[in-house]
């Protein structure tokens, strides 16, 4: 909820679709399903099983007092939109004649409006004739521009992270399977999350260091549902199988058409039996413009401890990385979180910067090495910290390397 508004508050934001050139715009329509719950004043009669229709209050659909079979209707108009000659004609009906209005006719010819009676699709309402769309002629409603039917509250990896089902819903609705899709504006990494999620190809980017790596870590511990392909021997380009529904229509009854087939592009049908983990990917870098020489590697591990680029003294970062490992811990390969009861300054040491304790009924020895803030962490700067914590008594059971980007030999 916004706080501190002068005058009205927004209480919505907005999504700005753009397409190069509309003709080729790719879209899919997306719909929601219908419940008693959300059944509008519209849907105000019954038909019993035994045929017999009644006027009932929305709170009475799907009721529990009525038989097994029952059917919910609304009226729609027979009257034509715009005037055709052929449509004017006497249609009779349980022993009684209806012409359409004066310089009006009817939406459908004779012989059609002749089937939709047999169809039992014809009633009364004010002396007219009026059609019966049931509500499950087709439980759902498209989606629209108005999406009020988004979770509140949902788990935040970022401060700005976006709702998933935002980002799920624009997918589906104008990309396929196997499509790239590009967010400059990575932060933890949701477009990635749900590409991979969704089977699109991805690039993503941003300019901090955290959200990159906050990125690359919910990426690797995620799992996935597998969805059954269209066609497997083509891969995911060929596009998932997705739930179908079925829609009769006015027209589909009318022309004594079967149902239309409407596809569901956001319900793939997954398979129970097998999961996903995320795909291959890679986490590039701009590359720094000066490459240190191996006299220059060699010359810093010769530093004096208090010089050393390495371990420049106790500094305002290093004190609010502490902190953060502190409060929220570190999520291992597995997924599973490691938390601790405290995280020290470490003093004699020039590549370890802090020490800490797990938090479990047998608490484990942690070293921490802290990477550059501006840099890679290097592989020298690794088997440094590794043989320095070789040397310490007790030895530690854990060695934490905690670092904005890793240098691919670090890995």
């Amino acid at each position: 909820m916004p706080l501190g508004a002068k005058y009205i508050e927004t209480m919505h934001d907005h999504i700005l679709v753009y397409a190069k050139n509309k003709e080729s715009f790719k879209y899919h329509q997306l719909y929601t399903q219908n419940t008693y719950d959300s059944a509008t004043q519209h849907w105000r009669n019954a038909e019993f099983p035994d045929g017999t229709i009644k006027k009932i209050s929305v709170s009475d659909i799907g009721s529990s007092n009525h038989p097994k079979g029952t059917r919910y209707f609304r009226l729609i108009s027979l009257n034509a939109p715009s005037f055709s000659e052929n449509s004017v004609f006497p249609v009779e009906f349980r022993g009684k004649v209806y012409n359409p209005p004066y310089n009006g006719c009817w939406i459908v010819s004779k012989d059609k409006l002749e089937l939709l009676i047999k169809q039992n699709r014809i009633t009364t309402e004010g002396g007219s004739l009026v059609y019966k769309l049931y509500f499950d002629d087709f439980p759902f409603k498209k989606v629209t521009n108005l999406w009020a039917d988004l979770a509140t509250s949902y788990q935040k990896y970022y401060v700005v992270q976006t709702n998933s089902i935002v980002i799920e819903k624009c997918m589906a609705m104008v990309s396929d399977p196997g499509d790239l899709v590009m967010d400059i504006t990575c932060g933890s990494g949701t477009t990635a999350f749900v590409g991979e999620q969704l089977g699109r190809r991805w690039i993503t980017c941003d300019t901090s260091r955290v959200a990159i790596t906050l990125a690359k870590q919910r990426l690797m511990t995620s799992i996935f549902d597998y969805y059954e392909l269209a066609h497997p021997n083509e891969g995911v380009g060929s596009g998932f199988k997705y739930n179908r529904v079925s829609k009769t229509t006015l027209k589909s009854i009318a022309n004594n058409e079967p149902p239309e087939d409407v596809i569901l592009y956001d319900q793939p049908i997954a398979d129970s039996k097998k999961i996903r983990i995320t795909g291959p990917f890679t986490v590039e870098a701009v590359p720094a413009p000066v490459a240190k020489s191996f006299e220059d590697l060699e010359a810093d591990t010769q530093m004096d401890a208090d010089t050393s680029v390495s371990r420049s003294g106790e500094t305002l970062r290093q004190d609010e990385w502490r902190n953060e490992l502190l409060r929220a811990g570190v999520r291992a390969k597995g997924g599973k979180l490691i938390e601790f009861t405290r995280v020290e300054p470490l003093s004699g040491t020039r590549f370890l910067q802090a020490e800490a304790e797990t938090k479990e009924a047998n608490p484990k020895r942690v070293v921490v090495c802290f990477g550059p803030e501006h840099a890679p962490l290097e592989q020298r700067m690794v088997e440094l910290a590794l043989e320095e914590a070789r040397t310490l008594k007790p030895k530690p059971e854990i060695i934490l390397f905690c670092a904005f980007h890793f240098d691919s030999e670090a890995r």
